[in-house]
């Protein structure tokens, strides 16, 4: 499904609070193979299909956006136009998840930073102002676990800065 204000809530609240529940465990009980094919909102990017006259009326990714969330802001666009998404069981996509963002500290920070930018961006592109500012808020819960890292200062403020969003 698509990432809606009460799922950032809880992934910033699991980000905050080490232990608590996790908006990446999914449930695949519905992904058997005797599923197929699955309608769902979105689909990873790497593993996207798009028919040709989807992208000629609804255009591809946002130029807004650098790296991440940019497939689920452009899928929502397909969806408002009533367009579906399917899971088929066939060909087979093998994804190397974070394969080019291997997680050493530097890294770790550049990805973060970009993935917060991310959110914020699909944020403000898919929420109604209230919902945005509500979110912006909510993401200031993120702030004493910057504080109690053991990152440097100018890490800690860097990651400061792209919550309050400069």
């Amino acid at each position: 499904k698509f990432p809606t204000l009460s799922w950032f809530f809880q992934e910033i609240l699991c980000f905050s609070i080490p232990g608590l529940w996790n908006p990446y465990k999914r449930d695949n009980k519905r992904a058997r193979k005797d599923n197929y094919p699955l309608e769902v909102q979105q689909i990873t990017g790497a593993d996207m299909f798009i028919r040709r006259n989807v992208i000629e009326e609804c255009g591809l990714f946002d130029p807004d956006f650098f790296m991440y969330f940019e497939e689920t802001e452009m899928q929502h666009r397909f969806y408002k136009k009533g367009y579906s998404s399917v899971i088929i069981d066939s060909p087979e996509i093998i994804h190397l998840v974070g394969f080019s963002s291997k997680q050493n500290k530097t890294k770790f920070l550049k990805k973060y930073n970009r993935v917060m930018r991310g959110r914020f961006t699909y944020a403000k592109k898919v929420f109604n102002l209230p919902s945005y500012l509500l979110f912006r808020f909510i993401c200031l819960m993120v702030i004493p676990r910057v504080l109690l890292s053991n990152y440097s200062m100018a890490d800690k403020g860097e990651m400061l800065r792209i919550l309050f969003g400069k």
